[in-house]
């Protein structure tokens, strides 16, 4: 869909396409079932990154399905990769 709206000159709105952020989570975490489907759970960021001490920033994260939430600590360094993805997701930006 979002294909057909770049395509047709149309822009889509960022908070119609969620991204599934999995791949931030520890592979503990992952190997846990959903709740409500008995799958892999959906995580998406619900809080913008908050700095903590020892150069690592703090990321909330939350099942999309289940509502299970999770907090995540990265570095610094790893969080700006993401910083501009996170905080759209969340709505900041």
């Amino acid at each position: 869909m979002l294909e057909q709206n770049i395509a047709m000159g149309n822009l889509a709105k960022f908070d119609e396409v969620m991204m599934k952020f999995n791949y931030l989570m520890d592979p503990k975490q992952l190997r846990m079932t959903c709740k409500v489907t008995n799958q892999e759970c959906y995580w998406i960021p619900v809080s913008p990154g908050r700095s903590m001490s020892g150069d690592n920033v703090h990321v909330s994260m939350m099942c999309k399905k289940c509502l299970n939430r999770k907090d995540i600590f990265m570095t610094k360094k790893e969080y700006k990769v993401q910083e501009r993805i996170i905080e759209r997701e969340v709505g900041i930006v």
